[in-house]
Formats: structure tokens, sequence, C-alpha cells
């Protein structure tokens, strides 16, 4: 007969509990709600009301024997299992000692702190984000035993191992026989008693001697394990909550590893530093000081885990430009990974974006909660577009109470047991990594974990655990992996079949987002054009930018916050609109100061893009028409010429077809035909002879879904929502607004239940493109809004825009993979084509679209409930548009078209005048002119290092070959720079450059992003 393990775990509690040797209960205490006020007042004390912030405190004198003693503080705030409930930070003696949550409650005071005799206490406790009210309890200050502390440890870890042990193991019985023996020496007759001390130091010694026999043969994987805490920096929570949930969380992690010599811990994210450097400065010289003794590891890449889904590919690579920088000047250190334990799903462009930024490896757990399909690895090359490949590792620690890996691990013998058995990856390897500590609102590990991790090495069978970092982890793992030729790859994105709306919620947010990036592309590439480098405006600049990539924090930009998240979002981008607009203004106005002026007055008009093109400007409340304007360059304009190009009567139309009305609008090339509910009856590609929609299908259906997901409302869209559909169809008005023989609008305005929906059809004389400008105002909740084009295509694949190229997805639903993407994320534009015709979807701020067969959507808005219960109610304003061409959408042109439906040309008043006074430039000009039809010229920037003009180029046809670049101004020098703006030597001949007076010349391969630092006469 033997003890059950189920008595041994109680007997491991009761022993937690004699452990007590002594205590004080603290009943009384001075306290104020924020007001500076104190007041003695009776424990338990009720406090809260909603982010209000409660000060206790207390002095407190040892007893003279208790001074060399394990002694303790046990604290109970009454918080809640509500991660938006209260939490505190503890004062001992006036330094910053502990922090206080649901999962820390007990602080081992400091051995000099204990023989002082004298504490003085002071708890700072955040009452949370409701109203709800909650009790300070009287907290305690206990005397331990440390050695009964010791057996209760063992006691519950060996447990725990037995438990995780196959019955036919024989070391499952030889553990169980050893905790037996040692239950059984504890004299529990006279607790407290010499006996039963002894029986503690037998029961001991029995384990020790015990564990020291037992045989090491047979097989085990070796796992590191680093403490973590996930700190979503807004959530459920805001910014300021983060940031003090971030000295929380450190304070404790300092404890910890004073208590504990070999405690490792990591963290990501320069923001959350940035944030503690100003907040707490000598916390900060704290983590510098650990970080230099190798024990807090400071790693990761980008300034906060950003959402890779939205952001632009120039966004992506300033979180590394900054966050990389930040980690070089603060801790003198490069980072070789990219930490993204719970983002919703990676682009595939982002494995040639890490090694072009020096990171070699890349980490998440997200990828485990795909609804449908089991990713196959936990280890694997992963490929991007262009062939880069970056070393991934899935750490699958098994997350408590959910069938998926988690990055807040707990280190005890079932969560170590668990990690080997869910990964997938044994064949080729059995070096494993755990990030253990509570997260998502912060916390960290705990005592008992880091107790657990001390004793786990010492346990056959299991995977043999130590403490370590996670750089010196995938060091070793791609040691171990880097040659072996059965390592898997995947190519292409990491989908997660989850988290789809996403792409959608909180679209204000989202549209933010994009004019930002654009904003600072215009004002970033006319600063440099205007030999900007003037470190304030370079600062301001570098300020703005820090905003944009805060708000692409994986909870802000996706949409999955409460409503004062978004409050503070939309107050930083007023901060960052004004100073992108600030620059460009400065940018343009000193170009524009020496363009040499005509004697009569008008208008230049400048063109970022790297092609000439023609369109509509916005200048002192007119809309003109401007007919072409060199690529990145400008063009003066007389009103006169102006105004008599906008005024072209329609007969003076190509061939005489121009047309407008409400039941039809026409050019040359194009023909629609409105159904009297406002849909597209008709689109007819005159050029193709064909008709754009599919037969006996309507285009552009407003179409509403009840959008009810099973969880995670602002978050989810659910594979059946397609169940409950509606259309928009109650026309109430319709107008033609304006035709002027270049362009055409129609004007249609529907109601359904609460809401309105105002939308402008555009026609353009000499286009093709059917812009469809929305205004709505939204007043339902839990309704999905898209815009359908049934088109006559036939394809089993479609394109979609993403980062720095673009990618084929199905169209079918022919696999559990097809049918799980049944929600998408692009960028700029999507296409479906067949063989010499296709049709593109073209947006200026919008990311969901769903194309299965030959239906192609667009998703609008969400209206999610939780956890902002007004979730995209009220006011949005978007454009989406339709482009029918021959050809494939790259002989088309599809990408152009999509960048110039995104970066209007940019226009300000010329006086009249003459050419004196510094004005050398001519009326016309070009800056830069790209040959290439394949590449984009993204990016022109003034360089960081002060020196230069940054030009970055990214390959988007699939195709490869030579690229000239001409320039106006004589290239005095050139360099090959990665992302981060760092010489590169060219290792191959694809690689190299070649340098004229006026002239860069260079190749690229499919995808491939390259970047020079041109410095200009």
């Amino acid at each position: 007969m033997k003890l059950s393990l189920v008595k041994i775990k109680q007997l491991a509690d009761h022993l937690q509990r004699l452990s007590v040797l002594g205590s004080m209960t603290l009943s009384t205490c001075m306290a104020h709600s924020g007001d500076g006020n104190w007041q003695e007042r009776s424990c338990p004390i009720v406090y809260g009301g909603g982010r209000t912030m409660w000060h206790f405190k207390q002095t407190v004198e040892l007893p003279a024997a208790w001074r060399e003693g394990l002694v303790t503080m046990r604290f109970d705030l009454d918080v809640p299992k509500d991660r938006t409930a209260c939490e505190g930070l503890l004062f001992v003696n006036g330094r910053r000692s502990f922090g206080l949550d649901r999962n820390h409650k007990e602080y081992v005071l400091p051995e000099d702190a204990v023989r002082g005799g004298t504490l003085e206490l002071e708890v700072e406790a955040f009452a949370g984000i409701t109203e709800n009210l909650y009790q300070f309890k009287a907290p305690q200050v206990c005397l331990l035993d440390p050695m009964m502390q010791e057996l209760s440890m063992w006691l519950k870890n060996l447990a725990e191992a037995v438990e995780c042990l196959e019955l036919h193991d024989p070391a499952h019985y030889k553990l169980h026989d050893l905790l037996h023996d040692a239950c059984i020496r504890l004299d529990l007759f006279a607790p407290r008693s010499d006996s039963f001390f002894s029986s503690v130091q037998s029961a001991l010694e029995v384990i020790q001697g015990g564990l020291s026999a037992l045989p090491r043969d047979g097989f085990a994987p070796t796992l590191i394990a680093v403490g973590h805490s996930h700190i979503d920096i807004a959530y459920l929570w805001t910014i300021a909550d983060a940031r003090r949930k971030s000295v929380h969380t450190f304070t404790t992690i300092m404890a910890l590893m004073d208590q504990y010599p070999e405690f490792t811990y990591f963290q990501s994210m320069p923001q959350i530093y940035a944030y503690i450097e100003e907040d707490a400065p000598d916390l900060f010289r704290q983590i510098q000081a650990r970080a230099q003794e190798g024990r807090w590891e400071v790693e990761g890449g980008m300034w906060v885990e950003s959402d890779c889904n939205i952001p632009s590919g120039e966004s992506l690579v300033r979180q590394f430009l900054h966050g990389m920088r930040y980690v070089k000047e603060k801790f003198g250190k490069s980072c070789e990974m990219l930490w993204m334990p719970d983002v919703f799903g990676y682009n595939a462009a982002l494995p040639q974006i890490l090694k072009q930024c020096g990171i070699r490896y890349f980490m998440t757990t997200k990828l485990s909660w795909n609804e449908v399909n089991d990713f196959p690895h936990d280890t694997f090359g992963w490929v991007g577009i262009d062939g880069s490949e970056v070393l991934a590792h899935y750490i699958s620690a098994p997350e408590r109470n959910l069938d998926v890996y988690t990055y807040n691990g707990f280190l005890d013998p079932k969560s170590v047991w668990q990690t080997w058995e869910n990964y997938k990856s044994k064949a080729i390897n059995d070096h494993l990594l755990i990030a253990f500590g509570h997260g998502d609102g912060g916390g960290g590990p705990t005592a008992e974990m880091v107790e657990s991790g001390r004793r786990m090495a010492a346990l056959p069978r299991l995977p043999q655990t130590k403490f370590g970092t996670a750089l010196e982890y995938f060091r070793e793992l791609e040691r171990r992996v880097r040659l072996r030729e059965d390592l898997p790859s995947w190519k292409g994105e990491l989908y997660l079949e989850f988290h789809r709306g996403t792409y959608t919620s909180q679209a204000k947010n989202k549209r933010f987002n994009r004019q930002s990036e654009w904003l600072y592309r215009e004002a970033e590439l006319w600063g440099a054009v205007a030999n900007f480098h003037d470190v304030r405006v370079l600062e301001r600049l570098a300020d703005g930018w820090k905003l944009i990539l805060k708000n692409q924090f994986h909870d802000i930009l996706p949409g999955s916050g409460i409503p004062e998240v978004f409050e503070d979002s939309d107050r930083d981008y007023e901060q960052i609109l004004a100073i992108g607009r600030e620059v460009l203004e400065a940018g343009l106005s000193a170009v524009a100061s020496r363009i040499a002026a005509d004697d009569e007055p008008g208008i230049v008009v400048f063109n970022s893009l790297p092609w000439d093109r023609g369109g509509w400007v916005e200048v002192d409340g007119r809309t003109l028409w401007v007919d072409s304007v060199p690529a990145l360059g400008y063009r003066t304009i007389s009103w006169k010429e102006l105004e008599a190009w906008s005024r072209v009567p329609a007969s003076a139309s190509v061939g005489g077809a121009w047309s407008i009305s409400t039941e039809k609008m026409e050019n040359e090339l194009i023909r629609i035909l409105f159904a009297p509910n406002g849909q597209l009856l008709s689109v007819f590609d005159k050029q193709a002879n064909r008709e754009v929609l599919a037969p006996g299908e309507a285009g552009n259906v407003l179409e509403l879904f009840e959008d009810r997901p099973i969880r995670n409302d602002a978050w989810n869209i659910d594979y059946d929502f397609p169940l409950k559909r509606r259309e928009v169809t109650e026309l109430v008005g319709v107008q033609v607004v304006f035709d002027n023989g270049l362009r055409g609008a129609v004007q249609f305005t529907w109601t359904w239940n609460r809401s309105t929906i105002v939308q402008k059809v555009i026609v353009h004389r000499d286009s093709k493109r059917i812009d469809f400008d929305t205004r709505v105002d939204w007043q339902e909740r839990q309704v999905l809004l898209k815009a359908a084009f049934p088109v006559d295509v036939q394809s089993a694949y479609a394109t979609y825009d993403i980062q720095f190229g673009n990618l084929q997805r199905s169209t079918l639903k022919n696999t559990s993979w097809d049918e799980a993407q049944f929600e998408m994320c692009a960028q700029k534009w999507v296409d479906l084509s067949e063989g010499g015709y296709g049709v593109s979807l073209l947006n200026d701020c919008k990311y969901g679209h769903d194309i299965k067969g030959h239906t192609m959507r667009i998703t609008l808005i969400k209206s999610g409930i939780y956890p902002d219960p007004l979730a995209d109610h009220g006011d949005h304003t978007f454009c989406y548009s339709l482009f029918p061409h021959q050809g494939s959408w790259h002989t088309a042109g599809t990408n152009r078209e999509a960048y110039e439906v995104n970066i209007p040309l940019q226009a300000r008043v010329m006086e009249s005048g003459g050419s004196s006074g510094g004005r050398d430039l001519p009326k016309e000009y070009s800056y830069l002119q790209v040959e290439g039809e394949h590449v984009m010229l993204e990016t022109v920037k003034p360089a960081e290092a002060g020196n230069g003009v940054i030009l970055r180029f990214h390959e988007y046809g699939n195709q490869r070959g030579p690229v000239t670049v001409r320039s106006a101004r004589p290239i005095k020098a050139v360099e090959a720079v990665n992302l981060l703006e760092e010489p590169v030597s060219p290792l191959a001949e694809a690689d190299a450059f070649k340098m004229g007076e006026h002239s860069l010349e260079f190749r690229v391969t499919p995808y491939q992003i390259r970047t020079f630092r041109v410095v200009l006469g």
C-alpha cells in the first residue's frame, strides 16, 4: 500500500501552512485615495471607484527573534480573476520592492531589511478601470521555516512528475516509492515539535538521496527556461495603465533576480523600455545592469510587437530601424531575433525584412490557435516570397484550459512534460524553449515557478530543464538543425485561421494608419529633395514615426481594445498628422521657393511617384485637373491653363462617347448601367468588347451579414457568417453631382435600418477605373458590411497585394486550408485574372477581402461590441475602386493605379514673379526617373546618418532584370545598405550596382528589396 498522489499533494500544501512559524497581522494602517489626506483606518479597507490610485502605509517593528530568519510580507488586494482589475506596488523603507497582483501576493523581504528590524511599508494600489470596489485586507508579516518550504516544493513537484510519466515507465513507480518513503518519515502527531523538525529533515534526506541514486539511463530532451511577461501596451487597459504594469512587473523581476541568482528574464519592445526610462529611471538603470550581467535579455527587434498584416512594408522596416537603434544605444547590443508570440498572422515579406535587418530567428506561438488546420511544424525554415529564409520555432508550452501553445507558460513538471509532448518536430530536434510567467497584463514569473525550475533537472525522464536565454537557445537550435536535410521549410505567409476580423475592426484607426504612412512617405521624400538634414526636422520625423509604430501594436491597429485605447490613439494621430504635415509643408515650400515663377500666377503641382501622371488637385477650395506631372518632380501651371483643362465640354471627350446620368455612365473605354436600386447592372469593357460582371449578377452589391462570433467579438469573423445575409437596396436619392467632361460622378444615397450610406460613383475620361467614394453613418451593432463584385472571370487563384510584393491565394474550397481562408488581408489591391483579362479591386484604407469562385468582396465595416461596445459606430469615409483590365494585373498597371488612388498630387499656389532671388529651378522638373516597369521606388528619405538620401526599391512583378535610375542632380557617391541603413558588401553579381554621373544601375531578383544611400551634388 502506498500513499496516493492526491494525499501527497495535500501534504505538501499542509507543510506550506505549517512552515509559518509566526505571523503578525497589521489590522490598521494609514490610507488615502489620492488626495494626500492620510487617515488611520481599520482593515479591511474598502477602496476602488475606477482609475483611482490608493495609498496604504504602515510601520512594522520585527521581533528580535525574527531578524535572522526568512520573513515574508503577504498582501491581499481582493483582486478578482479579471485582468482589468486592481494591482499594486510595494515600497519597503522608501524603496520600490515588489509588484502586487492576483498572482503575486507574497514578497520575501531582503536580509538587510529584516536585520534592520524596522519596516516602513507603503502600497500604491491602482483600483482598476471599472467602478468596482475592493477590500485592502490586513497584510501579514510571516516568519517561515525554509526546510519545510523546501520539502513542500519537492513533494509537489515530484508528485506532478509522477502524474506525467506513463504507467509502463519504471521511473513512475520509483518516484512514487520515493515520495511514499519520504512522507512516511514525517511525524505529524506533534507539528513544530523537535521530533517533527527532525522528521522534516529526514524526509528531505530521503528525497535528495533517492533522486541522486536513481539511474539516469534513457533519453531525455533538454529545455531552456526563460522568465517572460507579455505586456500588451494597450488592450483591456490603456497605455497609461500598461506603463504602470511595466513598472510593477519589472520591480518584481528585480526582486526575483536578487533572490535567485540563476534566474533569467526576457523582455521585448523598446517602447516599454523607453517608458521605464521616463517613468522610473532608477529601475531602468537596474535593468541595464542586469542586462550587462547577461541575466536580463533585451531582444525582439521591433519597437513594439506590431501587427504584421496591416502595416505597410516600410512601417515594418521602421519598427526594426527604431527598435534596434534604441537597443544598440541603451544596451550596446544588436538584436538577432523577432519575438512575436501573440500576433494575428505573419506576412510573406517578413523573412526578407528580417534578413535585411540582421534578424536570424523568429518565434511565435500563435499559429497553434488555428481553428481548422494544425500547422505541421514547430521548427522549420520560414521562406519569404523572395526566397529569404529564417529559422522559425514555435514554443510548444501548454496553455492552461486551452488546447493551444502559450507564451505565458508555467514552469512545473506538467508544463515541461507537455511542452515536449506537444512538440511536432521531435524527429529533428530535442532541444526546446519555454517562456514562463504570467502575461498579457504583465506580472511575470512567480517565486514558485523559479523554485520548481530549480528542481526540474533532478527529475528523471522529464526534459532536463535549466535557466538560460532565448538567444542562447536559438543559436544552439541553429547549430543542431541547420545542416539537416530533413529540416522542413514553409514558403509564404503564416496565415492565422482565427482573428480574421482584425483586418477590419475599428476602421477609423486603420484609416489614420494608412494616411500616416503615406503622409510620412511624402514628408520624407520632399524633405530629402529639399536637402533637409536639420537634426531638429529628423528628430520630429522620428518622434512621429515612433507614435505611428506604437499605434501598430497588435491590439491597437487590429482594433481589439477598449474604447479608451482608441481615444488615446485618435489623439496620437492628431499629433502624427500635425508633424507630418508640418515637415511636408516645409519641404514643398523649400522646393517651391526655388522655382522660377511665371509672369502669370498659377500653381506648382508635385508628384512623388516615379512615373509621369496627371490627376486632380485641391487648391484654394477648387478641384482642378492637371494633365501631366513629371516623375518624382513638379510642374508649374498658370491659372488660365488650368481652368481651360478643367472645363472640357462633354462633346470634346474622345470619340464623343462621354455620358453621365443617373441611369448610365460612359466614356470611350467603359459603359456602366445602374439598376433601380443603385447596384451595377452592367459594366461593359468597350475596349475588350466584354461584360465585366458575371451573367445575371449585379455588381457593387452592399451586403450585410449578421456577425456574432462565438467568442472574441472584435477579433473574429466566423466561418458561417454568410448564412444570414441582407442587401442594401433602399435607395432614397440619386443625382449627378458633377460632370465636366473629364470626370463625372453620380451620387447614391441608401438607408438601412438606422444607417445611411452615401456613395459617389466616379468615372474618368481616359480610364477604366471606377471609384466608389463612400461616406457612411453607421449605427449598427454586430453587422458586417461588404461590397461584392461577381465578375465574369475564372481562375483558381487571386492575387493579393502585400508588403513589398504580392501573393497568390486560392479561390477554391478544395482543401481544408482553402476553406479556412475565407477572409484574407491585402494592402492596396486584389486581382482576379484569367488568361488575357482580369479585374482588380483597389482601396484607400481597407484590408479585409474574400475572393471565392468568381466573386470579389471587400470588407468595409465590422462593428463588434466587445471590448468596445460602440466599435465602428458613427462616420466612415473610404474609397474603393473597380479596375477591369486586359492582360495581367501587372501589364495593365494595377499596382500603379493603386498607388495613385492612395497618393494624390500635391499643389501649392505660386505667385507671379521673375527668376531672381535664388529661384534657380525650372518650371518643370523630374528629380529621379526609374526605368524598370516591375520595380517600385518605395522610399526616398534623408539618411539616418545625416549624409545622403536613402532610396529603397522593391521588385513586385516576380521578375528579375536590370533597373536604371536617372537623377537630374549629379550623383557623388552610392553605397548599398541594408534596411537599417548599414553598409553591405555585395556577395553576388546580382547584388552589385554601377554608378554613373547621373545614373545608378543595378539588378533585381523576384520580390527583392534593394536599398542605397546616395549622395547627390
